[in-house]
């Protein structure tokens, strides 16, 4: 598996949302061995083998590798049940929301709102207080107790307040929960919109 690496951090996901970061402790054909940064090398509530996927930032964007994940009495290893892909970055969709949005810049903090998110970064509203060029720091709500924090630049404006940044420096860790953030709003927007009668999936 050239594509990791000893001592590469990656972040191991079950299906479910248990997710964790950890480093690459060992490479094999068809396994990886891991050890969570923090916390043991065990799975949650016992179980000893679970569906899971390892995602890290590569060259060409985001790599995912699906696969499973076994407790290995004081490690954890990951057996692939598919080959690498990468999700390219100019590929990653906006999604229009609206998400809490606290900008810290050159003046007082700005509480807001992002009206369109992607993993390269957001369309805020009631933001004409930033300047095109500034460079903030951004903390964005991504859940119930779950804030992301990092930097970002003004790129665009608008005469009706709305400014839109690229995102600045983001983690590999921090890159990938946002794409999740980003595809969830997406899932939940296609659910809601209503089937057509021509619709092959109305029948």
């Amino acid at each position: 598996m050239p594509s990791l690496e000893c001592d590469q951090i990656v972040d191991v996901c079950l299906a479910g949302g248990w997710r964790r970061t950890v480093r690459v402790i060992a490479t094999g054909d068809a396994h990886v061995d891991v050890h969570p940064i923090d916390g043991p090398a065990i799975l949650p509530g016992g179980i000893d083998l679970w569906e899971a996927t390892i995602e890290w930032r590569a060259e060409r964007g985001l790599a995912r590798l699906d696969g499973v994940l076994a407790d290995t009495s004081g490690g954890l290893r990951f057996l692939k049940t598919s080959d690498e892909v990468v999700m390219q970055r100019r590929r990653f969709f906006r999604v229009r929301c609206g998400v809490r949005v606290t900008i810290a810049g050159n003046s007082d903090a700005l509480l807001t709102e992002a009206v369109d998110l992607s993993i390269g970064g957001m369309l805020l509203t009631r933001a004409d207080a930033l300047q095109v060029g500034d460079t903030v720091r951004f903390a964005l709500t991504l859940g119930e107790g779950e804030i992301l924090i990092g930097g970002a630049r003004v790129v665009r404006g608008t005469e009706f307040g709305h400014r839109a940044l690229s995102f600045d420096g983001l983690t590999a860790s921090q890159e990938q929960r946002l794409a999740y953030f980003v595809a969830d709003i997406e899932r939940v927007a296609l659910r809601a919109r209503p089937v057509r009668e021509s619709d092959p999936r109305a029948h």
